[in-house]
């Protein structure tokens, strides 16, 4: 059996792609065809929406099928992209549907703009390899004027398809910047009956954005004072340490405190769990900010912490194990702090907090929390205000990954932050899990219970 894929970000869907699924289910009718939205990270960082407005992944998906239902044709739609089963690459996406969906062959639909860049894709050789190629021609396009040395190497593996081009001139960008417009109904006929009416009766909630209103520079130096106020009142000589991850949040707050109190009282640590190479971009950070670092390998601790446990004939639970590791750390760094006369900084962000992001007794430790009132995407505006690199605090609000009843939930910042600012969360489905994991999580919040003993 053969399974075609029609990747994108579907942000949101046309009747362009409907069209495409048509014409390829009438080109190709003992395939099955897969429509595959891209994660939402992906259209923050790569696709760089941002402002334009990202749809989330659960509602690009729900609209897909809608318009698949709509239309009458047989099409599916994956969520491995959007769900995070997958980290985006073209060529494992296709690999999961042959290992793990029994398919033999995968095609994948392209458009001729993609022929010549194939040759500069990090897998392109190995993609085309394991794969075949649908080219969708439009108008006067022909398959044979695009292809490369480097492709045509791979001959018997493309295969053309004729495109009628009914809807050529559509696209999503076009579609987006219409509704910022307020002239949705100049595209409408370009949508998905079910498209329109959720862009319709949504308003422009799902393009609005949590950091609108939000000035960044203000807030940066609202910190930077309070922190400055923090230690002159609970350590006037004491050193800043913060655990650096080589992540945004730790990066931030290293930053932060540089301006605060100055880089010559801020000590960096580095404790990786036996992987060295991941802390690439702590290092890097370190010698920006010109602050002194301690790099302590946690392996052997907590290899020691999980056989001394495991003799106890006690079989230590996955999450259990997860959670070991960050407790290691706050021990160590607590530690180091005292020391080197430290105070121990807290990075977790509003966003971490809210659906149990943290752990409890491990990161979720400190003496004092910079971001500990502040969303995700909030942070990353900081970060941009502060000028850190974008290897280190990336190019947009990232996607949080929380365990709800054993499972793995992921979910994007952007809407998540969004929630957490305005109560608006249009896609119910998201909302219902978003509530679950915060009453979930909620003890995690709560100081330690206490009994009060009554005396009368």
């Amino acid at each position: 059996m053969d399974a075609v894929l029609i990747m994108g970000t579907f942000n949101p869907a046309t009747q362009a792609h409907i069209c495409l699924g048509q014409l390829v289910n009438q080109a190709m009718p003992q395939a099955d065809v897969w429509y595959v939205p891209a994660m939402d990270s992906f259209l923050y960082s790569w696709k760089c929406f941002g402002k334009a407005g990202v749809m989330p992944g659960a509602t690009r998906i729900r609209l897909l099928r809608e318009a698949i239902a709509e239309a009458g044709f047989p099409a599916q739609v994956s969520e491995i992209e959007v769900k995070g089963l997958v980290d985006g690459k073209t060529v494992r996406t296709a690999a999961y549907f042959r290992d793990n969906l029994g398919y033999e062959r995968t095609f994948i639909c392209f458009g001729t703009d993609k022929i010549a860049e194939l040759e500069r894709w990090e897998n392109g050789e190995q993609l085309l390899r394991e794969n075949h190629i649908l080219v969708v021609t439009r108008g006067g396009d022909r398959l044979a004027d695009v292809m490369t040395d480097f492709t045509r190497r791979f001959q018997s593996h493309f295969v053309e398809l004729k495109n009628k081009a009914v809807y050529e001139g559509i696209s999503s960008t076009n579609v987006r910047e219409a509704y910022m417009d307020g002239k949705i109904e100049e595209v409408r006929d370009f949508l998905p009956a079910c498209v329109y009416r959720y862009l319709t009766e949504n308003g422009r909630v799902y393009l609005s954005n949590p950091e609108e209103g939000f000035d960044a520079k203000k807030v940066r130096e609202g910190i930077v004072a309070w922190i400055r106020r923090w230690f002159e009142l609970n350590g006037p000589t004491c050193n800043a340490v913060v655990s650096l991850s080589g992540g945004k949040d730790s990066s931030v707050v290293a930053a932060l405190c540089c301006e605060a109190i100055g880089p010559d009282r801020v000590i960096g640590v580095m404790m990786p769990n036996g992987e060295k190479a991941s802390m690439g971009h702590a290092k890097k950070l370190a010698e920006l900010l010109k602050i002194e670092t301690v790099d302590i390998d946690i392996a052997p601790i907590f290899r020691s912490a999980v056989s001394g446990i495991e003799n106890t004939g006690i079989g230590l639970s996955e999450q259990a194990d997860f959670n070991l590791i960050p407790r290691i750390r706050m021990s160590v760094l607590y530690a180091v702090s005292q020391s080197r006369n430290g105070r121990v900084s807290e990075n977790c962000t509003l966003s971490e907090k809210r659906i149990g992001g943290r752990t409890r007794f491990g990161d979720a430790a400190g003496d004092f929390s910079p971001l500990g009132n502040l969303t995700s995407t909030e942070v990353w505006l900081i970060g941009q205000v502060l000028g850190l690199p974008e290897e280190i605090i990336g190019s947009g609000p990232e996607e949080l990954l929380v365990t709800l009843n054993g499972e793995e939930h992921i979910i994007s910042c952007l809407i998540l932050d969004r929630f957490i600012r305005t109560g608006v969360l249009e896609d119910q489905d998201i909302r219902k899990q978003v509530k679950k994991i915060e009453k979930e999580n909620l003890f995690k919040l709560q100081p330690v219970a206490t009994f009060m003993p009554d005396y009368d």
